[in-house]
């Protein structure tokens, strides 16, 4: 089936996100058409679910902007499914409104011969008012009742989020009732699922007052801060403080807002967060509040932050809307009016009553256990599915039957096959907690690693682009200048130290194969891609340079684009070096297509043997790890822990290499020469700051630098500098990237001896390796980042 959204992306509505996957769960194949936010790729897909994106317009105000706005939504969203019809098919049409007018689509394709759904998430017309303070147009009003109608008569099955918008799909638009089913929005098992209290140690003196949600003008978030204010103003309640999940359009208006009520003492702003993480905020407040208006509109809504307080045994104030009271009932605290300051005073209540914060909590945990959470709400929406599906008969047997498709691939790291070869799982750092951690990253990277449709089509062209516009596009493509600390994952680095905390808090012994050999504290490997006959060139010289400082490093060289000096490589080696391969021509579509990427795979194989050589790299570290296990390789080096400023942007998050199937994977964590050239940010710099964080976390110091940049006496000279401070470090292992991986194979294969006295592990490292506790090997990462 294929479904259309337009006033969000997927997998950002919630409501949409569960349908969508409850139905693939349930064996159904699912295509969402919808707006991309600007930061994800065209095509994608999450959980099963394939995704097209098309790209946002600017939102013009005023009633010609929302005329533009959905005329071009429905032209877009038109062409992505005659995309989506000719690339997959499909049987049924799910249309997510407001707007109304996407309905048109539904109708052309219900003519020819598909099931036309509607799925009314919020009233148009009492939408349209809301945000304007109950005015509006008149004309529009009647235009979207129109629409209205015409979608509730024409669509072959309705869903309302609650009986007050069936009772409008039945007497306004004009349904017959038999086609109109209820699906509640409703909390999900994650809301079910009891969460760690991340209230802090004074949360009995200071009350955390939660709202997650979409802050826009109806949403009433700004009646929310008034409240705040009446409590410290009107009230004299000082000791609290407000955390405010979400975003949209009313935002800057409440940021201004807090600060002329001079509140910011009181008010944190979270913004936008992932949808997994909403559980633990909501469970780090003491009060939640839902402060939607009472108007038409709000009156027909049955609010998804209401349930989710709800589920997680958190007590809500909210005013009196009706689909809201209807479904908290007793679980929740009515405002006695309309204003800011009943609001206040319900809050208040609250604040000084913990049995009744305790009651209510219960309550409405009750309720939502009782029938409204997301699995009652999703048997409706598959039985209503299964109905039509036996109309259709087009049943999808093998929900993963798609994801061979290069378009919407999601590669495995379970067992599986591609072209033949096992990939037979995937190996991380460390086991337990901390190895799950790290492996759900590195699987998300394989996901998400895919060209956008802008690059696709970018190298495409590259052939026909002069050199000089391709270096003017490079310098121009970061935007804004980039934050000094860009390479440093902040955002992984506390999810890691909280799993690592988990793992100790678990089994306080837990002890692990140490990263590095002979004792060593972090370990250093220096890598070159040679990408043009100029760099080729300066190979020698800058070995040499490194060769001053003990120091040996890889020359990944490009076979099939520029003229080769066998004895330049045959040198290298005789020196200590080690030459790698760089993919094959250097012009970006390795991973174009499954068939391009087999006939390369062949040649690119020969030339492994031909030179001896250990490892790879990918041109411009594109990546497809799965496809890689076609090469007959040691090592790949095309994973990094964190660069945003790729063309497949993203990262592993963790400093440690892994194996993944046959492959030792090394990722690079140093940022590359070229990128910091491209931002105007200082080599030595930026890459001694990443070195503090590396050594931290006891993890990889891997650099990429390029002989082809350093075409100036300055920059061999910061190089050389850069080189000192390496080979001055101490208690750091250096050597070659087949020598880590080697290393890497060997712990691998090893094993953590029951003996708690033996420090040795049991097997191929035991030489060199050294067992240690994870609280000890991570003492200094979990004072800096827990």
């Amino acid at each position: 089936m294929l479904m259309v959204l337009e006033n969000n992306s997927f997998p950002d509505d919630v409501r949409v996100m569960l349908e969508a996957t409850s139905l693939v769960q349930d064996g159904f194949e699912v295509t969402v058409v919808c707006p991309t936010d600007g930061h994800r790729r065209i095509v994608d897909a999450y959980q099963g679910v394939r995704i097209l994106r098309y790209p946002s317009i600017w939102q013009l105000p005023g009633g010609i902007g929302h005329v533009i706005e959905f005329g071009y939504s429905l032209i877009a969203a038109g062409f992505c499914s005659l995309y989506v019809l000719l690339r997959h098919g499909f049987d049924a049409i799910h249309i997510h409104c407001p707007p109304d007018t996407n309905a048109l689509l539904g109708i052309v394709y219900r003519w020819l011969g598909k099931t036309f759904v509607y799925d009314m998430h919020d009233l148009s017309p009492e939408l349209y008012k809301a945000q304007r303070g109950g005015g509006g147009a008149a004309s529009v009003v009647r235009s979207l009742r129109w629409f209205e109608r015409l979608a509730c008569r024409s669509a072959d099955r309705l869903i309302a989020t609650n009986a007050t918008q069936r009772d409008v799909q039945i007497r306004r638009g004009g349904a017959p009732d038999y086609r109109c089913y209820i699906v509640r929005n409703g909390p999900n098992e994650q809301f079910l699922t009891d969460q760690p209290d991340g209230r802090s140690s004074s949360s009995s003196e200071i009350m955390t007052i939660g709202y997650v949600g979409l802050i826009s003008p109806q949403d009433g978030v700004d009646r929310l801060i008034y409240a705040l204010h009446e409590l410290r103003e009107t009230f004299g309640f000082h000791a609290f403080r407000a955390s405010i999940v979400g975003d949209g359009p009313a935002l800057p208006a409440l940021r201004a807002l807090t600060r002329q009520l001079n509140l910011e003492q009181h008010v944190d702003f979270v913004g936008r967060i992932p949808f997994e993480q909403v559980p633990a905020h909501i469970a780090s407040a003491d009060i939640c509040v839902t402060p939607d208006p009472i108007n038409d509109y709000n009156n027909s809504c049955t609010t998804i932050k209401t349930m989710e307080y709800m589920a997680l045994r958190k007590p809500v104030v909210m005013f009196g809307t009706t689909e809201n009271v209807a479904t908290a009932g007793d679980g929740a605290l009515v405002a006695s009016e309309d204003t800011p300051q009943a609001l206040a005073q319900g809050i208040l209540r609250l604040a000084k009553d913990p049995e009744l914060r305790r009651a209510l909590g219960e309550r409405g945990r009750q309720r939502v256990e009782a029938g409204l959470g997301w699995t009652a709400q999703a048997t409706v929406l598959v039985d209503l599915y299964r109905e039509l599906a036996r109309r259709s008969h087009r049943r999808c047997k093998d929900a993963s039957s798609w994801s061979g498709s290069r378009a919407c691939r999601t590669p495995r790291i379970s067992a599986g096959t591609q072209s033949g070869r096992p990939v037979v799982g995937c190996t991380p750092a460390f086991p337990g907690r901390i190895g799950e951690c790290l492996v759900q990253h590195i699987a998300r990277d394989m996901r998400d690693a895919q060209l956008s449709l802008k690059f696709r089509i970018y190298y495409c062209l590259r052939p026909l682009i002069p050199i000089a516009l391709r270096q003017w596009l490079q310098r121009n493509q970061y935007g804004q200048r980039a934050k000094d600390d860009w390479s440093i994952p902040v955002d992984w680095a506390t999810e890691f130290a909280a799993c690592v905390r988990q793992q100790i808090d678990a089994d306080p012994g837990f002890r692990v194969i140490a990263p590095w050999p002979d004792d060593a504290q972090s370990a250093i490997v220096l890598t070159h891609d040679v990408e043009t006959r100029e760099g080729f060139d300066r190979v020698l010289d800058i070995a040499a340079m490194e060769e001053k400082h003990g120091l040996r490093s890889a020359w990944n060289i490009v076979p099939h684009k520029y003229r080769l000096d066998q004895g330049v490589l045959r040198e290298l080696r005789r020196r200590g070096h080690e030459v790698g391969v760089h993919g094959w021509s250097h012009d970006g579509r390795l991973f174009s297509s499954r068939r391009t990427f087999r006939l390369r795979a062949d040649r690119i194989n020969q030339v492994l043997s031909d030179w001896d050589a250990a490892g790879f790299r990918a041109p411009m570290v594109h990546r497809n790890l799965a496809w890689l296990q076609d090469l007959n390789l040691r090592y790949d080096a095309s994973c990094f822990d964190v660069d945003p400023y790729q063309a497949m942007p993203g990262g592993i998050g963790g400093p440690w290499p892994f194996l993944l199937g046959r492959i030792v994977e090394l990722p690079y964590t140093l940022p590359q020469d070229h990128t910091l050239d491209r931002l105007g940010m200082d080599w030595i710099e930026t890459w001694q700051r990443k070195l503090d964080y590396l050594l931290n976390a006891r993890g990889l110091v891997l650099s990429i630098t390029h002989p082809d940049y350093m075409d100036t006496v300055s920059k061999r000279q910061a190089y050389d500098r850069w080189l000192a401070i390496l080979g001055e470090l101490p208690h750091v292992w250096r050597g070659l990237p087949g020598e880590l991986a080697q290393w890497w194979r060997d712990r691998a294969a090893s094993q953590v001896p029951d003996d708690p006295v033996v420090d040795r592990p049991i097997g191929p490292a035991s030489e060199r390796g050294r067992i240690v506790p994870a609280a000890e090997l991570f003492a200094d990462f979990l004072a800096r980042w827990s």
